[in-house]
């Protein structure tokens, strides 16, 4: 289906307030922003345990078995326990201390461009917008940025990064085998602190702010680097293609501010998250729809962010829009995007970069 002809009919049932059951997903969509913000700020009868992350198939659970955690990075969890771990990150995705990774993206990303300039054109998602988040967000946890194409393979079961065919043996192999290396980077950084994000975990650790095991440690890292890419690597692609098509490119990097501007307003249009699923823990009514305990539901974020309730000329690119309300574009409540800052810390450079360094940038394929 085409994203036009989505957002249509998207359009057509938040104007019904209707919530409807779709057979494909196995649960019902919500559309509305008023039903999702809802949902999202009642965590406890709407879970993300059991929903959000899939469970194993049966056929590896016993080889995953004190291996590879279940469940995932924080989308797995509810509280108690979903508070405890994310405090072990919390202050590490503070923006003041994430600008010490600037340079390194800065120096990513003018070793990417150096790759294809003299070309005279790319294919943006695959030669810039895929493999610089996925680089960053390797180094800033703590892993070895040489072994980047390895842990994109790696992490293909669980929908993968790079986009590998792989057989499922070898991709079962190599979840092990990264799990393995992971837990490995942990128990080197007990001893060998660096700026990274395992080594912040261990700090927090160190200082009773958060208790956790070392598999609840390990459980954090794999989960975030799918999530670090995926978050930006879309809007990059996406975003830019829009700004090109409409001629605003040079006007969206007038300076920071502009860049800004136009990255949260990219986030509502295109937004970062497509949705996320919620589990009914308890019986509850939203609007004329009346949800049981256990039945699934889609909050389809990008969906709230095209909203004509809270967003005017929602299906327009508004460089210049003010945000009266927050757009879903990183998710809301206790499970909103924690890596939000480094998405927005990148996407700016990445802004950046491409305006130095390709100055007369244009779409080669008509935008559709």
């Amino acid at each position: 289906m085409a994203p036009c002809r989505l957002f249509h009919d998207l359009e057509e049932q938040r104007s019904i307030d209707q919530i409807e059951f779709i057979n494909v997903l196995g649960g019902y969509v919500m559309t509305r922003y008023a039903d999702i913000v809802y949902v999202l700020d009642h965590p406890v009868p709407f879970s993300s345990k059991g929903a959000t992350v899939p469970e194993f198939p049966e056929a590896v659970t016993p080889i995953f078995a004190n291996r590879v955690p279940p469940g995932g990075t924080l989308l797995g969890w509810d509280n108690p326990d979903h508070d405890r771990l994310r405090a072990s990150m919390n202050g590490f995705f503070l923006p003041r201390g994430l600008a010490a990774f600037q340079p390194l993206m800065r120096s990513l990303a003018n070793d990417l461009i150096n790759q294809f300039i003299m070309k005279g054109e790319m294919e943006l998602k695959s030669t810039f917008a895929m493999p610089l988040p996925l680089k960053t967000i390797i180094t800033v946890a703590g892993l070895d940025p040489a072994r980047t194409d390895w842990i994109g393979r790696s992490l293909a079961l669980f929908g993968g990064i790079a986009g590998w065919s792989l057989s499922v043996e070898q991709q079962v192999k190599d979840v092990l085998d990264f799990h393995d290396y992971v837990a490995q980077v942990i128990q080197d950084r007990k001893m060998d602190r660096r700026n990274d994000l395992i080594t912040h975990i261990w700090y927090q650790s160190d200082a009773n702010i958060v208790q956790m095991t070392d598999f609840e440690h390990l459980a954090m890292i794999p989960g975030l680097l799918l999530a670090g890419q995926k978050t930006t690597t879309s809007v990059l692609s996406m975003g830019l293609s829009h700004l090109l098509y409409i001629g605003s490119w040079y006007a969206a990097n007038k300076n920071d501010k502009t860049r800004m501007d136009t990255i949260e307003e990219l986030l509502r249009y295109e937004s970062a998250i497509t949705g996320m699923f919620r589990l009914v823990k308890e019986k509850a009514q939203i609007g004329p729809r009346v949800l049981e305990r256990g039945d699934k539901i889609f909050l389809a974020y990008n969906s709230a962010s095209r909203d004509s309730s809270v967003f005017e000329c929602l299906s327009q690119l508004q460089l210049k829009r003010n945000f009266t309300r927050q757009h879903l574009g990183f998710g809301r409540g206790i499970h909103a995007c924690l890596g939000a800052p480094l998405a927005r810390l990148l996407l700016r450079t990445e802004f950046e970069i491409l305006h130095e360094r390709l100055q007369n940038l244009k779409l080669v394929t008509p935008f559709e």
